[in-house]
């Protein structure tokens, strides 16, 4: 299976619902299985990407008081002169692709149980087949 870094980065939070869940949802052992292992293959990926995207934030922006109603908070922002290298700097590396082991599940092998919204099946696209 092969999917992009942000395809990744954007199911992160959805594709953690799934970790750990137990055989009373109705997945397969199989399945309960591969998927543990997809999570715990992912997480370093996930890691990585993060830690450079904070050093690229970090190195083209500057903190800045934003208003919020009555009170002021302090945000990290990219600098205006700075966004097309931002973004001509994270395009390619959202691009990059990863490859992983297995197949994408059959939805009809996944049980009634799991802990996912219409949104999660969305971002986990890539991961299921119908």
């Amino acid at each position: 299976m092969q999917i992009t870094v942000q395809q990744l980065v954007n199911s992160w939070e959805s594709l953690q619902k799934l970790n750990g869940i137990g055989l009373d949802s109705g997945i397969t052992p199989v399945n309960a299985f591969f998927l543990s292992k997809l999570i715990g293959i992912c997480q370093p990926e996930v890691e990585r990407f993060n830690t450079i995207h904070r050093e690229l934030f970090l190195s083209l922006g500057e903190e800045r008081e934003v208003a919020y109603g009555d009170e002021t908070r302090k945000e990290y922002q990219i600098k205006e002169e700075n966004i097309d290298k931002f973004l001509q700097d994270i395009t390619p590396l959202l691009n990059q692709t990863i490859d992983l082991p297995g197949n994408p599940i059959p939805v009809a092998d996944l049980g009634n149980g799991l802990p996912l919204n219409v949104g999660d099946l969305g971002k986990l696209s890539w991961l299921f087949t119908e």
